[in-house]
């Protein structure tokens, strides 16, 4: 029975790879090969930016015979990308699933079900832990020389911590699945603790080199705080330098604490997972409901689903939130930045490629919203309540078109205008640049939308599933990314014959036509494909 729970939530967390429409339909070779590459360099990338830490930190630390400290550093960076990595989405794969209550009502012991999903979680947390700990061994092993022990004992360690990082990211789950029934609006405040989270994430990485060179210049004092405070970390360290009984404790310990976590969970996974009630009740108000236009009441369902959904908001929405904060601190910043930027473009001999950087830089962030890549598939084995409708199904996909553009193009215009004042970039620039970034949002909503009428996901049990995993959530992502490095390219060697101006009129006419273009075929294909799901 735990071997069939287990290989049925394995199937789910590879489907979005594998299945193609409502059908199911098995993708084709090439699809997968290309999902697998996409992922393949985004962790390669996520591992060379760990390495590079690992490099600053393992000569000094190992020079003052501090080698543990080193590992126990790196481990704790692991646990914490670990619970990052899994934390948003425990909730929602232990407590919310759409079969729970079917499994539940089947004779299965409520601690095989939990069992076998944190079979999943922890796959995923191994992933994320694997981009911190594979490099900080190699680059160890590379600059100090270690025995048989500390190899195996290293190697070792990758499998074992994990269970730390999903133990903690359990009990996070748990808190919120205890409290939730009391609060209101649940999406909103996830959404704004994860934005706080966020923040302060920004705010170490921006800091990192002054904070690394602290490190090393007290490694003594933060020794003796591992020693005391963070002994798990501290016998990882000492176990990962070939000590047996360091490595012995360690196991014990993070063994010890999955344990209890999983104890206490499946005790009362019942009471939790089948907990609706205790929120706050709805006062009946009787008031007159006025008739809205068939377009209106769609983009009303669609704004309802996504600030209802904190999943969707925060994975499909962010770039806003990083326009707007760009925005301000431009503003803050803006003496800095046109005395800088321009100093830095007239010694470049680039000063004629501002309007055109400051569009590719908009347009990155831009690049980030992914409001319609989801759409469709959000819909789930409910799409034929939509389909059943009195309504064309070009009204529908207007609907997700204009959430896209209502979310995005605000903050993007904002944040454009704002960069164009404070460089103080002259009428015919700031004109095509506008327009640029309008009709690059534009491309990206029908892009994504198109994607996602490719590539549907309608059969998922997590909406974290159908806005994290899809083929046309990461095509979507990555093909903004592509266009705006492409088009960069292309500028960069355009300026160096012709004025930036005529290559943003370009840009314009391209977006426009190529905007053009998948509005039309939205219209037509888009509306008798999504008929057919």
């Amino acid at each position: 029975m735990l071997g069939a729970l287990i290989k049925k939530q394995m199937l789910e967390a590879f489907a979005s790879f594998t299945k193609g429409s409502k059908q199911g339909k098995t993708r084709s070779p090439g699809a997968a090969i290309g999902i697998g590459l996409l992922l393949l360099f985004a962790y390669a990338s996520l591992a060379f930016c760990f390495a590079m830490l690992a490099f600053s930190l393992c000569t000094p630390l190992a020079s003052a015979g501090l080698g543990w400290l080193y590992f126990a550093l790196m481990g704790s960076f692991a646990t914490l990308f670990g619970v990052i990595g899994s934390v948003f989405t425990t909730y929602n794969a232990l407590y919310v699933a759409k079969d729970n209550e079917l499994l539940l009502s089947m004779p299965i012991p409520p601690a095989c079900l939990l069992f076998s999903r944190m079979v999943g979680l922890y796959l995923m947390t191994l992933l994320f832990e694997a981009i911190v700990m594979v490099p900080a061994c190699v680059v160890y092993w590379i600059f100090v020389p270690a025995g048989p022990a500390a190899v195996i004992f290293a190697l070792l360690t990758v499998p074992v911590l994990p269970l730390l990082a999903l133990s903690i990211s359990c009990i996070l789950g748990w808190l919120l699945a205890l409290i939730a029934p009391y609060v209101k609006h649940k999406s909103i405040v996830t959404a704004l603790l994860s934005v706080v989270f966020l923040v302060l994430y920004y705010i170490v990485a921006f800091r990192m080199n002054d904070l690394m060179q602290s490190l090393i210049a007290n490694s003594e004092a933060i020794g003796g705080q591992f020693r005391t405070v963070l002994f798990l970390f501290y016998q990882m360290g000492l176990g990962a330098e070939g000590g047996v009984l360091g490595f012995l404790l360690f196991v014990l310990m993070t063994a010890g604490v999955f344990a209890i976590v999983y104890a206490v969970l499946s005790a009362n996974f019942v009471k939790l997972a089948t907990n609706r009630r205790g929120g706050p009740r709805a006062v009946y108000r009787e008031k007159r409901t006025e008739a809205r236009p068939q377009g209106r009441a769609l983009l009303g369902k669609e704004l309802s689903r996504f600030w209802g959904s904190s999943v969707y908001l925060l994975n499909s929405g962010m770039g806003s939130l990083f326009l707007i904060v760009g925005a301000v601190a431009a503003l803050v910043k803006a003496g800095w930045i046109s005395e800088n930027i321009t100093a830095f473009l007239a010694q470049s001999g680039l000063a004629d490629m501002l309007p055109l950087l400051l569009c590719a830089v908009v347009c990155m962030v831009v690049s980030m919203n992914i409001v319609t890549a989801p759409s469709v598939s959000l819909e789930g084995s409910g799409i034929w309540l939509l389909q059943s409708l009195p309504v064309h199904p070009w009204k529908v996909l207007c609907a997700k078109l204009e959430l896209h553009l209502l979310i995005t193009l605000p903050p993007a215009l904002l944040c454009t205008v704002v960069l164009l004042a404070v460089l103080r970039v002259g009428v015919l620039g700031a004109v095509l640049s506008v327009l640029t970034v309008c009709l690059f949002v534009l491309f990206c909503a029908a892009f994504g939308l198109v994607m996602n009428l490719l590539f549907p996901n309608l059969k998922w049990n997590s909406e974290a599933v159908a806005v994290k995993q899809g083929m046309s959530v990461m095509l979507a992502m990555f093909g903004g990314w592509g266009l705006v490095l492409l088009l960069g390219l292309g500028g960069y060697l355009w300026c160096l014959i012709l004025p930036a101006a005529g290559y943003l009129a370009v840009c314009v006419a391209a977006l426009g036509l190529g905007g053009g273009l998948l509005l039309f075929a939205l219209h037509g294909w888009g509306s008798r494909r999504f008929a057919g799901l």
